[in-house]
């Protein structure tokens, strides 16, 4: 195992849920997982082509930060577990 502890990203992929049954599916995501974040993504949002946008939310609660895409996401992402600290 490892010596510093973990912190959990799961990762919920939607099609065509509007905002309250995606925001629902995240909640019901975190209580089953223990996950600290939820990336969520709805793939009918998705473009022809380029990036599929995200929407990503912390265990905590508070709004989700949306991500035009994956460059977005994994700069987000990374400021997101650096602020958050140790788990634990």
């Amino acid at each position: 195992l490892s010596p510093v502890p973990l912190r959990v990203v799961a990762f919920k992929l939607t099609h065509g849920a509007g905002p309250g049954e995606a925001a629902a599916a995240v909640q019901a995501l975190f209580a089953r997982s223990g996950a600290d974040f939820v990336v969520q993504n709805d793939s009918a949002a998705a473009p022809p082509a380029g990036d599929l946008p995200a929407d990503l939310y912390r265990r905590e609660g508070g709004p989700a930060v949306r991500c035009a895409g994956r460059a977005e996401l994994v700069r987000t992402l990374e400021q997101m577990l650096v602020n958050a600290g140790p788990a634990g």
